[in-house]
């Protein structure tokens, strides 16, 4: 079975998921797939040895321009920039119906609206068409149904959420679980990529007389514990990110969908700043405040952050192994019979509420 996989590398959730995907896929015999992904420079793309052959489109982006979406950026990228609609729909015309028999698409433009206009059977698995479905009041506003429905117009999908809102396609989050090891305390892990450091140094200088904070971002290069006390600047890395997750206290981080995942899965404080503008973060953060899993700040708030530090609990929640099932599914499974899945695998999610050392 040839499986054309559509990856949006526009933020690092896609691409961590796909990276778990790709394994459990791989492990099936049945499945020989090819990769496409779109929404990045090409210098940007790091650690991609498990997605042999990629192609890489320059697809649809949303400009960002100091932690906000930039709309008349997004708008003159749409129209004259490398990211043009028109590009976007040339590399469209290039997939060839008879080279594949399925696609599976991560909220991917191109290979979206590729199945949809070439009748390729698909299915589309990410966090954002659980939006799609009726979820609680204000978490799914009408601007984010449309937008997410017109970037990826698939037919069939399935949405990941931390709760399924009695939603129809709604599963659990993929992520690979992150190893756990003891936690240090006091030390608070920090990614706030669409921020400005010098804003993120300054609004945790208050706290480093009790807390260490290790700070990843793209504007560090090299790593730095002495030059700020109680501020470890690390630059970016996942294996470095996966191991301080693992012993950190709690994380401070955009309310992107992955990174939340695993620090639910391991039972860790929370505390998200959506990117102003970003009305798929904005919901993801009155989804955590909603369920009572974390805490969320409309700004960079020295106030909200101290409140949190001080706070001793937070949620645990044990989700499955859904790469698996869905990876066992999408290649022999019935695309139209999703119940099933479903059941099982919010059956063996469990719920907890733990005490911080």
């Amino acid at each position: 079975m040839d499986i054309l996989y559509g990856v949006n590398a526009t933020g690092d959730g896609h691409t961590s998921r796909a990276r778990v995907m790709s394994v459990k896929l791989h492990r099936n015999g049945d499945a020989n797939l090819s990769y496409l992904f779109s929404g990045r420079a090409a210098k940007d793309y790091k650690d991609m040895g498990c997605f042999p052959d990629y192609q890489r489109c320059n697809g649809f982006v949303f400009v960002q321009k100091n932690g906000t979406i930039d709309r008349w950026g997004t708008f003159k990228e749409a129209l004259f920039g490398e990211h043009s609609l028109c590009q976007m729909f040339r590399d469209v015309a290039k997939v060839k119906s008879d080279d594949y028999d399925r696609i599976i698409t991560d909220f991917e433009p191109i290979t979206s609206y590729a199945a949809r206009l070439k009748s390729i059977p698909h299915i589309g698995i990410a966090h954002q068409y659980s939006f799609r479905h009726s979820l609680p009041e204000g978490l799914n506003p009408w601007r984010l149904r449309i937008m997410s429905t017109l970037f990826s117009p698939v037919k069939n999908h399935l949405g990941l959420h931390w709760d399924h809102f009695d939603g129809k396609d709604i599963l659990p989050p993929i992520f690979k679980a992150p190893k756990e090891g003891p936690i240090e305390k006091g030390m608070i892990l920090v990614y706030l990529g669409h921020e400005e450091l010098t804003d993120i140094q300054n609004l945790l200088r208050p706290f480093t007389n009790q807390y260490e904070f290790h700070i990843y971002h793209k504007d560090i290069e090299d790593y730095d514990d002495r030059s700020v006390p109680g501020l470890v600047f690390k630059p970016k890395s996942s294996l470095g990110f996966k191991y301080d997750m693992a012993h950190c206290e709690g994380l401070i981080t955009n309310a992107g969908f992955v990174a939340p995942s695993e620090m639910l899965h391991l039972g860790r404080k929370l505390l998200v700043k959506p990117v102003d503008g970003q009305i798929e973060q904005v919901s993801n953060a009155r989804a955590l405040e909603y369920l009572g899993y974390g805490r969320t700040m409309e700004t960079l708030d020295a106030n909200i952050v101290r409140h949190w530090l001080d706070e001793r609990f937070a949620a645990k929640v044990r989700f499955p192994d859904v790469a698996e099932a869905v990876a066992e599914w999408a290649v022999h499974g019935d695309f139209d019979y999703k119940d099933g899945l479903k059941r099982d695998l919010w059956y063996r999610t469990e719920v907890h509420r733990v005490l911080m050392p």
